[in-house]
C-alpha cells in the first residue's frame, strides 16, 4: 500500500547580510540580489535578551517561499556588535552586528558638543571591541577652531584618532572617506549632528535626508527613521542609524567599566583588590593617579557617572 504521507520538501537556504531592517521585516543582500524577508517568529522567542532578533550587518539564512515575502530562519555567530539599553527601560537592542569601527558622532555646536556621551560611546566601543572613531563635526560653526584643542589633545593622547569635519567647508571629508574605505562602520551620534549629511557628502549620489536642529529644544530631529546597511563606492558598508539621545552600558560589572578607560589600564594591577571600582576602595592605584594629575580629572567624572549608571542597572 502506498503511504500517502508525503514527506515535506525543504526549502533552498541562502545566505545573506541584513541591510535594513524595519520591525518583523528586513531586507537581505543576497547573491540573487536584496530580498525582504520575514523574521520567523520563533527568533523572537529564542532571542530574549534583546528587543528585536535581527540587526543590520547580521548574516542570516533566508528561506525564500511560493509566496513572498522570504523568511530568515537562522542567525549566524556574530563576530562583533554594538548594543545599547533603550531609553527608558531595562530592554537591550542592538543597533548594529560584525561591524570593525565605530564613526562617534558629535557636533561642536548645534547642538552642543557632549563629551559626557563621547565618553560613554568610547566604553561601549573598548568592550564590543572595535575600533572607535571621533568625529567633531560642524567646525565651521566656531569662530576660532582653537577652542577644539583640549578636547582633541586629550583624547589623540588617549589614543584616539580625531577628525574634525564640515560639509559646509569640506574639512575633512576626504579623510573620513579613506578611513570608511573595506570596512564596516556604524555611526552613531545624538539626531542633528551631521551623520546623514557627512555621508552624502563622501558620496552624493546616497541623497539621505537630512534636518536642522529644533529652534525650540536645541536637539536634534530624527532624520533617520530605521538602521540601514550602505554599500559606499570606496569599498565597504557604513550603518547610518536613528539618532541615540540615551547611550546606555550593558552587559558589564561594575568593576568591569575601570578597564574600558584606556588611562586607567597602567595602574590596574597595581590596585590592592582585582575587583577595585577605583572610587571608596583603599590602596587604589587609579585615584592615586588621579590625585597625581596623571590621570585627567574630567575623564574620571565621567568614569564614576557611567560606574554610577552601571551599579544601578545590575541591581
Amino acid at each position: 500500500m502506498t503511504d500517502r504521507r508525503l514527506a515535506k520538501t525543504p526549502h533552498e537556504q541562502i545566505q545573506g547580510r541584513v541591510v535594513r531592517v524595519d520591525s518583523r521585516m528586513c531586507h537581505v543582500d543576497t547573491p540573487k540580489g536584496t530580498i525582504s524577508c520575514r523574521v520567523r517568529g520563533i527568533l523572537f522567542k529564542q532571542e530574549k535578551q534583546f528587543s528585536r532578533p535581527v540587526a543590520v550587518g547580521d548574516e542570516v539564512l533566508i528561506e525564500e517561499r511560493q509566496t513572498p515575502p522570504a523568511l530568515v530562519v537562522k542567525i549566524l555567530p556574530r563576530r562583533t556588535y554594538l548594543a545599547r539599553r533603550k531609553a527608558g527601560g531595562r530592554t537591550r537592542q542592538i543597533i548594529a552586528a560584525n561591524i570593525d569601527q565605530a564613526i562617534m558622532v558629535l557636533a561642536v555646536a548645534n547642538p552642543q558638543l557632549n563629551p559626557r556621551l563621547l565618553d560613554r560611546m568610547l566604553v561601549a566601543a573598548e568592550h564590543g571591541e572595535f575600533e572607535p572613531i571621533i568625529v567633531l563635526n560642524k567646525v565651521d560653526l566656531l569662530i576660532d577652531q582653537a577652542d577644539l584643542t583640549p578636547i582633541c589633545e586629550l583624547y589623540r593622547t588617549l589614543g584616539y584618532r580625531v577628525v574634525l569635519t564640515s560639509t559646509v567647508s569640506g574639512a575633512g571629508i576626504d579623510e573620513l572617506r579613506l578611513l570608511l574605505k573595506d570596512k564596516v562602520s556604524v555611526l552613531t551620534g545624538m539626531s542633528g549632528v551631521g551623520k546623514s549629511a557627512l555621508l552624502t557628502s563622501i558620496q552624493p549620489d546616497l541623497a539621505l535626508p537630512s534636518r536642522q536642529v529644533s529652534a525650540a529644544t536645541g536637539k536634534g530631529k530624527h532624520t533617520t527613521t530605521h538602521a540601514s546597511l550602505i554599500p559606499i563606492e570606496v569599498g565597504g558598508y557604513v550603518v547610518d542609524t536613528p539618532g541615540i539621545r540615551e547611550f546606555g552600558i550593558i552587559d558589564m560589572e561594575p568593576w568591569e567599566v575601570g578597564h574600558h578607560f584606556v588611562e586607567f589600564r597602567p595602574y590596574l594591577s597595581q590596585c590592592r583588590f582585582r575587583t577595585c571600582t577605583h572610587d571608596h576602595e583603599s590602596h587604589c592605584a587609579v585615584k592615586a593617579a588621579v590625585d597625581a594629575d596623571e590621570i585627567d580629572a574630567y575623564r574620571y567624572d565621567s568614569y564614576t557617572r557611567i560606574l554610577t549608571t552601571v551599579r544601578n542597572e545590575s541591581l
